[in-house]
């Protein structure tokens, strides 16, 4: 993990705002979110959005996760 600081977002496309895909998502969501909120850190990662993979930073920004690709 990234700490959320050593980037900016300036250098990224876009901002998307991720959430759970279910009720049944909403702990697994709200621990990630959290985890990243406390550590200051961000994840990187890979997700699919209309048949093109991106590849992301994942940080917690104002209460939600939010994704730059």
């Amino acid at each position: 993990m990234w700490s959320s600081t050593k980037f900016d977002p300036i250098f990224f496309d876009r901002t998307y705002y991720l959430g759970p895909k279910g009720k049944e998502y909403v702990k697994v969501y709200s621990v990630l979110q959290q985890a990243l909120s406390r550590a200051g850190k961000a994840g990187i990662a890979t997700f699919v959005m209309r048949n093109h993979e991106y590849l992301v930073a994942v940080k917690a920004e104002a209460g939600a996760a939010a994704n730059a690709a």
